[in-house]
């Protein structure tokens, strides 16, 4: 299996910068790696995908995904992210993919190409304003596309898919603060209920095809 051979540092050659990564790269994996199917390591480098990976939280786990050693692909239409921030992060060998998450056979075809191991979905229409005027187009890109991710993984053989949610969006206006995540989900627009129709699918497809989510 490919690996990021001919492409990681010495100790020796580390900047703080990258000392810092690597710190901040453990922790994520202490958090994220507290289950190992049998017969996996889970800490080995492995080949992922970012979707949304040219917004600022996005870059900041390229760049910590890659102090790790794994392989990097970003998945980003770039409608609200940034090449600028992948710059040092392509030159250290990720690779980006513009497309759109809603674009289920473009997700489908760079999942069949890069077989990822990892999936982070960070790809979201955050505008809530947006939402509001436009909930066709808030649910294809929130609802459509974390279903198109999901499938695309489920079908190349991902070992874990992570989501990324909203927290405010989900509870409207919570009377209990700071909100627990126990508390009624009463979503006051269409951004917040296409996060939450999200959280279910990552549930079902657990249930439904043993997807580690």
């Amino acid at each position: 299996m490919a690996r990021t051979q001919g492409r990681r540092r010495s100790s020796a050659t580390s900047s703080p910068e990258d000392a810092a990564r690597r710190s901040s790269f453990e922790r994520l994996n202490k958090w994220l790696f507290t289950y190992e199917p049998p017969g996996h390591n889970l800490h080995a480098p492995m080949r992922c995908v970012v979707t949304g990976g040219a917004g600022f939280i996005g870059s900041n786990l390229v760049d910590g995904l890659l102090a790790g050693e794994h392989e990097v692909t970003v998945v980003d239409n770039l409608s609200t992210g940034k090449r600028s921030n992948l710059e040092q992060a392509v030159d250290r060998g990720a690779q980006l993919r513009v497309a759109d998450v809603a674009d289920a056979q473009a997700i489908a075809e760079i999942f069949e190409t890069v077989r990822p191991e990892l999936v982070f979905h960070l790809a979201a229409q955050i505008d809530v304003r947006y939402s509001v005027e436009h909930p066709a187009g808030d649910a294809t890109a929130n609802v459509l596309g974390t279903i198109a991710v999901l499938e695309a993984a489920r079908t190349t053989g991902a070992r874990r898919v992570v989501n990324t949610s909203t927290g405010g969006g989900l509870y409207g206006d919570a009377d209990v603060l700071p909100t627990p995540e126990d508390h009624p989900i009463r979503p006051l627009a269409p951004y917040g209920q296409a996060k939450y129709a999200a959280e279910g699918y990552f549930e079902l497809y657990t249930r439904l095809h043993g997807l580690s989510t």
